[in-house]
């Protein structure tokens, strides 16, 4: 048995000695009375309890005296409740203010804008509510993510270091552009604890807002964001019960503001002629119906039709590098007069030289990558052909600043239709119909012939690069090719032009006259010869019937079509031969 200290006896005699006393006292009503004693000498005592010299003893005495209640069933039931009241004590204790919501978590709907809707001000919404209620905020994370552990993972393969490729820099990358990246943001440790962050932000949020309907960012977010995508006023109404969204008339009304807001925004932006690119003004059609299952009188089922648009501005920095003389309407027509004398060449339309330097250094690097996998490993890594991919020329991120229009009730005609959304584009802009169409250049971007009104012809353009880029098929080439002879087959073209003269020799006529028919009067043209003329009637009844034989179509009161048929030419050129009127043949 293990000898008491000193201490022992100590605490042990001092025990006793207020047991013996006339008035006697228990330890637990000895730090009772010691405690809320309020006699001068004895609070002398324990004055440094709540202080910071020393609170952290005082914590360490309640915490041996939870540790003892906890040991049996009915302690930790009583030690539960007392901390459980303690607990809603100070959660009551700690909300955020009220206000005005740039300096809190109120937002009134005539204040509200599109800056409200954004990832920033959201951000700093959740944290003003974890600042305001971090007793809450963190026994939800202290739950949530007990012993700091993320969810498990299978464990990979090891990857070696000529394997690695380097990780996506995510710092510049916007969360709720997280969606569209080509690496997943919101997997491993960081992922997880950014989903239990969110689940907390959004608990605090519905307390507060149960609390306190003022503090309603979240639920006001969440309300224009559910109604906009079509959510039914029941769902609705429900997540508002729980504390997820706000109303759909509080909605409604911010949606109002907002639409106030970007009215005077479009006058705004309007009203400035002095830009070097006006703004374009993009409109597509659009049908919504408005389904009833249960038709009745005055409820049925509604189509709407009419067009939805948006306003795009151009990026201010991409017109600074914009010349302004080159950007008027007599460069336009000069530069286009010189498309006429333009020589169009496949080189210009072949890679450069220094993209075909990018294309080999990422031939090299994919060989050099197996390279080092499977065969071996460079002696000296300074002159190794590296095995991370070249920079390339990165495109801008940003996003283009767009202002929606108002959906525009457009007639079911088109005439009629058209005029009803210039009149609402031209109200919507505030401008009169002289600036409107001042300024209107019609794009359709659904054109396929855009240079039919081009003062250059594109359209050869493209024939003369078709030629000299595609190759003619063998099939072509073989039918452009005639086992006729060069006489027979010229004749032949030549009268299929029906303007070519039948009594010279085919080297000679130049000529574009027809002679008068030996046979017949008037002049002789390359039909008369072939459907009309007595003379030959024997000899056109044999040239149907061996087109007949060989199945050429053709009908049989005009024999002159076979002209135009190249399979019929060897039948052709023995009809002329047996007219006996072409003697060179």
């Amino acid at each position: 048995m293990q000898q008491p200290s000193v201490l022992d006896h100590n605490i042990l005699g001092l025990c006793k000695q207020m047991n013996s006393l006339r008035t006697k006292l228990s330890p637990k009503e000895f730090i009772h009375v010691f405690v809320l004693l309020s006699y001068s000498d004895v609070a002398y005592l324990q004055r440094h309890w709540a202080q910071p010299k020393g609170i952290s003893s005082t914590i360490e005495l309640v915490d041996v005296i939870g540790h003892e209640i906890k040991k049996t069933k009915v302690g930790r039931a009583a030690w539960a409740k007392f901390f459980q009241k303690e607990a809603i004590m100070i959660l009551q204790s700690k909300e955020p203010p009220q206000g005005n919501y740039l300096l809190v978590g109120f937002i009134a709907l005539c204040q509200s804008n599109h800056i409200f809707f954004s990832l920033e001000e959201k951000e700093a919404h959740s944290r003003h509510l974890v600042e305001h209620m971090p007793f809450l905020s963190n026994t939800l994370m202290g739950m949530l993510n007990v012993d700091d552990s993320s969810i498990p993972v299978e464990a990979k393969e090891p990857i070696g270091t000529e394997d690695c490729i380097p990780e996506l820099d995510t710092s510049n990358i916007p969360k709720d552009l997280a969606d569209i990246v080509y690496e997943d943001l919101n997997n491993g440790h960081k992922g997880h604890l950014c989903r239990l962050q969110t689940l907390v932000n959004t608990i605090c949020a519905m307390i507060a807002f149960a609390r306190n309907c003022r503090n309603n960012g979240l639920q006001l977010h969440n309300a224009v964001q559910l109604f906009a995508c079509g959510i039914t006023e029941q769902v609705q109404e429900y997540m508002n019960y729980i504390g997820l969204s706000a109303s759909r008339s509080t909605a409604i009304a911010a949606l109002k503001t907002l639409a106030k807001v970007q009215a005077e925004n479009l006058k705004r932006i309007m009203a400035n002629t002095t830009t070097l690119i006006p703004p374009t003004i993009c409109i597509v059609n659009i049908d919504m119906e408005e389904r009833v299952h249960q038709s009745s009188i005055g409820h049925r089922t509604h189509t709407f039709r009419g067009m939805w648009g948006y306003l795009h501005l151009p990026n201010e920095k991409l017109i600074a590098t914009l010349d302004p003389l080159e950007l008027t309407l007599g460069a336009y027509h000069k530069a286009i007069e010189q498309v006429n004398s333009m020589e169009l060449t496949p080189i210009m339309f072949l890679p450069t030289p220094a993209k075909e330097q990018f294309e080999i250094q990422v031939w090299k690097l994919q060989i050099a990558k197996v390279f080092r996998k499977q065969i071996a490993t460079p002696i000296d890594e300074t002159l190794a052909i590296p095995t991370l991919p070249p920079n390339v020329e990165l495109i801008s991120h940003l996003a283009p600043e767009i202002h929606m229009l108002k959906l525009m009730d457009a007639s079911k005609n088109s005439a009629e239709g058209i005029c009803q959304v210039f009149q609402s584009m031209i109200q919507q802009t505030g401008l009169t119909s002289e600036g409107f169409f001042g300024r209107f250049q019609p794009l359709d971007d659904r054109n396929a012939n855009p240079d039919r009104k081009m003062k250059a012809n594109l359209t050869k353009l493209h024939a003369a690069l078709n030629a000299q880029l595609q190759q003619t098929s063998k099939k072509t080439l073989k039918a452009r090719i005639s086992d006729l002879p060069i006489a027979d087959g010229s004749l032949i073209n030549q009268l299929a032009s029906e303007h070519s003269p039948l009594h010279h020799n085919l080297f000679k006529s130049k000529r574009r006259l027809d002679p008068s028919c030996p046979f017949c009067s008037g002049k002789e043209t390359t039909r008369h010869l072939f459907d009309f003329c007595p003379q030959y009637r024997t000899a056109r009844r044999t040239l149907l019937t061996q087109a007949k034989k060989k199945k050429i179509r053709c009908d049989w009161n005009q024999p002159h079509q076979l002209l135009k048929t190249p399979k019929a030419h060897a039948i052709v050129a023995a009809f002329l031969k047996s007219t006996g009127r072409f003697d060179y043949l």
